[in-house]
């Protein structure tokens, strides 16, 4: 798992979104799935589009650029790998949650 399981979670959840539709990074931020932050959401864009994951092309919509951002097969392969990852990680936390038995007993 990465080191980092907001960023991985936010990943899986723009691919996810990006599966059904195509959309603008303004678009995805202000969803109602996800309501988070420009600068939340730019980075990891950004990075999907690096890694391959997303494509980019830009549009013009009244007098504003638009990128408008698609999954790639690369990106529905992320996506699966992330979701296997989700699935553990939702796992521990429930038994961690769960548990009526100290964690760190026998460290």
């Amino acid at each position: 798992m990465e080191a980092h399981f907001e960023t991985w979670i936010l990943e899986a959840c723009i691919l996810n979104i990006l599966v059904s539709k195509d959309a603008y990074g303004y678009e995805l931020a202000k969803s109602d799935m996800l309501k988070i932050s420009d600068s939340a959401i730019y980075p990891v864009l950004r990075r999907l589009t690096d890694k391959g994951c997303l494509t980019v092309s830009s549009h013009i919509h009244e007098a504003r650029l638009r990128k408008i951002y698609r999954i790639t097969p690369e990106g529905r392969n992320r996506l699966i790998q992330l979701k296997a990852e989700w699935h553990v990680f939702q796992k521990n936390v429930n038994e961690i949650l769960e548990s009526s038995t100290p964690i760190l007993s026998g460290l």
